[in-house]
């Protein structure tokens, strides 16, 4: 018979209704199959109650398909959490260089009602994702128009060192983007794999509660349960 943990674990009955962690529900069926083909006398018991070789299979199929949904499930949860840290870090680098270049504009343009209107230099920075986002683009936008850059070009600011500043906006805006895709993709991984878990969870409970009724009291349980 297989051996599928070590002596020093204390032993406990993997029929238990209280083995509903996804570990424990891995654990288990990966022992109930391994002994299943490695014990000549399960193989006869499971067969008695239906369970041929070709429905195992089935179930063995069912199991296979919820690990694999499990797999991707995991490598989409780390990706999402990778571009999460990435925001984080363009986030700042964005605020940093806007909030640079709107403070210099402040001060140009302290006196000059229209231009302080149009960059909405008085306007409160918005904490939204989105809403400042936009503002962010509208305020790159207007600043190079032929109006309000020369102004600038005193304290060194020039139409190519705001395509930079703007260029840290646009690559916050690609990597935000991607974010939301590997949160569309993650929440599609994890509704496969609750579908695989359902099936192969009725499948599992048919098949353990018929094999326990038939096998409650005798040694063979203890094969089955490893």
């Amino acid at each position: 018979m297989l051996k599928m943990v070590e002596e020093s674990v204390e032993k406990k009955s993997r029929f238990s209704n209280q083995s509903s962690s996804i570990d424990n529900i891995i654990y288990e069926g990966h022992l109930i199959f391994e002994n299943y083909k490695k014990d000549e006398e399960i193989l006869a018991v499971c067969t008695k109650f239906g369970y041929t070789p070709e429905v195992m299979a089935e179930g063995l199929a069912l199991f296979d398909e919820l690990k694999a949904k499990l797999a991707a499930q995991k490598k989409e949860h780390d990706s999402k959490k990778i571009f999460t840290a990435d925001v984080g870090v363009d986030l700042d680098l964005v605020n940093e260089t806007f909030m640079r270049l709107l403070n210099i504009a402040r001060i140009v343009f302290k006196k000059n009602v229209a231009v302080r209107t149009v960059l909405e230099l008085d306007e409160k920075r918005r904490d939204a994702f989105p809403k400042r986002v936009a503002q962010m683009k509208r305020f790159y936008d207007n600043i190079v128009s032929e109006d309000i850059l020369p102004e600038l070009a005193r304290y060194s600011i020039t139409a190519e060192s705001i395509a930079v500043d703007r260029a840290t906006l646009d690559n916050l805006i690609a990597v935000d983007t991607n974010q939301e895709e590997k949160k569309a993709d993650s929440k599609e991984s994890t509704s496969k794999k609750d579908d695989a878990l359902g099936k192969y969870l009725e499948w599992m409970g048919d098949f353990r509660k018929l094999i326990k009724i038939e096998l409650k009291g005798r040694d063979i349980l203890d094969k089955l349960e490893g």
